[in-house]
Formats: C-alpha cells, sequence, structure tokens
C-alpha cells in the first residue's frame, strides 16, 4: 500500500483542514509550552479540550488513509498491547495509565498526519517546534533548570528534550533563505545547547557528545565538522565551571553510588523479563522491583523506576511489546534515510545551474528535516538509555512529524527522482 498522495488532494485537503490545523498545533503548544503553568487557564482544561476537538475532527472527517502507515498500524498494536494487560497484572491502575497516556497521544499523531500536507504547512510546525524549544530552555534558566511540568519534571527529562530539537534547528539554520528564520533556527541551537550543558544532566551529556559524533558522521566534511566539535569542547570547558566538568567526569565511574544503584536496577529488570517473557505491564516494573531487587538493595525499593527506556521497555511489554517498538524505531529509520536519500542537494548549489530556486529551498528544507530526524532520534535514544521515557510523546510525535515529511516529499520525489520516487510499500 504506497504512501504516494492522491494527485489533486494536497490543495483541496490543505483548504478543508485549515481550522483542524489551527487546533492541531494549538495542542502542540499547550502540550509542550504549558501556558497553562503561567496563565491562570489550567481549571479550563486546555490539553483535555484540545484532545476532544482533534477527536470531533477525526471522527467527521472519516479520513482512513493514515491506516496506510506501517508506523501508524505499529503504534496502535502497541497501544493495544497496553491495554491487553490491564485485567492481568499486578497494579491494574497503573497499567491503565500507560495505556491511556499512549492511546491519548493518537488524536495529535493522526491529525498531523491529515493535516500536515504540503511544505508551507510542514515548515510552519518545524518553526513552531523551534520556538517551543525556545521558550522550554529560556523557562528552564530561570527556574533552576526545570522545564514547564509535565515532559520536564527534571533535568535528564529537559536536556533530552533539548538533545532532540537543537540538531533539528541546526539544520534547518543551515539550509534556510530567510534571515528572520535563519535567526531564530540559530536561537534553537544556542538555547539548546546551553541548557543541555546547564542542566548539569550526565545522561544529557552523553546524548550530546552522541549528536555530535551523530552530525559529524552525516557531514559531507566530516574532518570540519569534527575540528568545529572538538572547538566547541574547549569552548565548553572554559565556560563551564569546574563543578560541572567534575560532574561529568564521573559518567566513566561505574562504582559511583548513581551508577551503581542504575546497573543494579537494569539487572532487576533482566530478572524480571526472564521470568516474564510476555511482560509484567505498563509502568508494573515499579511495582514489581521488590520482587526481583535480590540482596543489591539494603531496603524495599517498591515504586523505583527502572532509569532506563530500555529496561522499562522489555521486561513490562515483553518479546512482544520489545519487538513492535524496535520495528517503529526500524520504519522511521527506513524512512528518513529515504527522505535524505532523495532530496539529496548540493551544499554549495549553483542557483543557475541546479533547480528553480523554489525546488532547491524545497530539497534544501526536506533534507534537512531528515538529517535533523535521524539525529534527533541518536539524542534521543542515547539520552533514553538512562531515564525512563518510554510512556513520553517525544518519540510518537517524531514518528508522526516523520510520516508526514515522507507523505509531503513523496509527490516531490516523482518530479526529482521518479525511479526513486516510491518507498516502499506498507
Amino acid at each position: 500500500m504506497s504512501n504516494v498522495t492522491q494527485p489533486g488532494l494536497t490543495m483541496e485537503r490543505g483548504t478543508q483542514h485549515a481550522s483542524w490545523f489551527f487546533f492541531t498545533m494549538m495542542y502542540l503548544v499547550v502540550d509542550y509550552g504549558r501556558p497553562q503553568v503561567v496563565l491562570p487557564i489550567a481549571a479550563m482544561r486546555p490539553a483535555l479540550i484540545l484532545t476532544l476537538v482533534l477527536c470531533f475532527y477525526l471522527l467527521i472527517n472519516g479520513y482512513k488513509d493514515y491506516l496506510q502507515y506501517r508506523q501508524v498500524w505499529l503504534m496502535g498494536l502497541f497501544i493495544l498491547l497496553l491495554a491487553a494487560y490491564v485485567p492481568f497484572v499486578r497494579n491494574q491502575y497503573y497499567s491503565f495509565m500507560a495505556f491511556k497516556t499512549q492511546l491519548l497521544y493518537m488524536p495529535f499523531v493522526l491529525s498531523l498526519i491529515v493535516c500536515v500536507d504540503s511544505v508551507r504547512r510542514l515548515r510552519t510546525v518545524m518553526t513552531v517546534g523551534v520556538i517551543l524549544s525556545i521558550y522550554i530552555g529560556l523557562y528552564s534558566m530561570t527556574h533552576g533548570w526545570i522545564g514547564p511540568g509535565h515532559y520536564f519534571h527534571d533535568q535528564n527529562d529537559l536536556s533530552l528534550y533539548m538533545n532532540m530539537w537543537f540538531p533539528i534547528s541546526y539544520y534547518l539554520y543551515a539550509t534556510e533563505r530567510s534571515r528572520s528564520l535563519r535567526l531564530l533556527f540559530l536561537a534553537g541551537v544556542g538555547v539548546g545547547l546551553l541548557t543541555v550543558v546547564g542542566s548539569m544532566s550526565r545522561g544529557g551529556f552523553v546524548g550530546l557528545l552522541a549528536v555530535c559524533l551523530a552530525m559529524c558522521f552525516f557531514s559531507k566534511r566530516r574532518a570540519l565538522s569534527l575540528t568545529l566539535v572538538a572547538l566547541a569542547c574547549v569552548a565548553v570547558v572554559l565556560w563551564v565551571d569546574s563543578g560541572y566538568i567534575d560532574e561529568m567526569a564521573t559518567i566513566t565511574d561505574l562504582s559511583e553510588s548513581t551508577a551503581d544503584t542504575r546497573l543494579k536496577s537494569w539487572a532487576a529488570g533482566w530478572r524480571m523479563f526472564l521470568d516474564n517473557p510476555l511482560g509484567v505491564g505498563g509502568n508494573n516494573y515499579p511495582i514489581r522491583f521488590p520482587e526481583y531487587q535480590g540482596n543489591d538493595f539494603q531496603r524495599s525499593m517498591w515504586g523505583r523506576a527502572a532509569h532506563s527506556l530500555w529496561f522499562t521497555l522489555i521486561p513490562e511489554t515483553g518479546i512482544i511489546g520489545t519487538l513492535l517498538y524496535l520495528l517503529l524505531v526500524h520504519a522511521n529509520v527506513k524512512d528518513v534515510f529515504w527522505l535524505i536519500r532523495v532530496s539529496t542537494w548540493d551544499e554549495d548549489w549553483d542557483e543557475d545551474e541546479g533547480d528553480d530556486d523554489d525546488e532547491a529551498e524545497d530539497r534544501g528544507f526536506l533534507r534537512a528535516l531528515g538529517l535533523g530526524f535521524i539525529v534527533a532520534m541518536v539524542g534521543f535514544f542515547a539520552s533514553a538509555t538512562f531515564i525512563s521515557v518510554l510512556y513520553y510523546a517525544h518519540f510518537w510525535y517524531l514518528t508522526g512529524l516523520i510520516i508526514v515529511t515522507v507523505n509531503v516529499a513523496e509527490p516531490l520525489a516523482e518530479a526529482w527522482e521518479p525511479s526513486e520516487a516510491s518507498h516502499g510499500a506498507f
């Protein structure tokens, strides 16, 4: 089943769903920016209202084309798996909340797929995303390096999010021609880097290193990129105080208290999986932890989190859930590399010799997103290895962005590279 948009539908859908697109963007602002934290609107439940609005649009529209995307099916199956656990797990309430959390991400993801059907709208989504990352970073700088709640409860959560968005900002900056947008994207890079460093998160620092290495790997000028990264590291060392250097130096010390307890938690999670290969259910790792902590802890550690996406995923969702999640990662990576391949452009293109201005700009923008998405995934998983963020929205929303970017790119790719236009059937 192909992802190709039917000719003639883009303009019609773009006009028809203008209000839907507006509410989709409003949901993103409310979910990440959390204006209800600083404005007296919390009692209005803006997130709930916008979720209901998006569900209403999905119901009345009857648009089923999103079912052709393998990522949608994989996310749906993952949600069904979480629902199937609820009657049988030790703590049914916690399990139900995991199911509910994942389910409530879908109205936004499906709305993205329906509404973002042009390069113009995709640019709007990404610009809003960068603005939100800047706002969250600036907010954290004045609130003890804690973001505006929800996904940003501590410095680790904050740095993980920034490790996803500052590389996207970087690639958008590198290809943007508008001076005002270049300044915005450059601000996204600067605020993101400052926030990761200022958060003092060791997991965030690991993610930052992974992002920098990934950016060097995907650069056409790797030697220059490595030199710039080295110079940036020297600048960071000169800028930060000795406390930051000392804190980051403890990353390799496995006997350090935090690292030692994290490794013991991962070992307990692996034992939990071996005893329950089909999984213990969503959010039930903390409930079952005392059964598997052994003699590694001096007291019962009921409620302890796994402190790792992977050691939450494996024991809680078992073989089936882990396979579904890995298939989702694979589908995203496959789509992103297709996007990079078909939108490849010469960074030193000559406007008189290459494509016309609009086509060259579109190709540059789509390639920037492809590179930004793959590096964002590197940053996410590198940081998430040390944080329990399996049920956070970040990866699910990124998946939605990948789907719509490929969907927008396919009709354009038919003109650029007809032999490469279809990235594969379902």
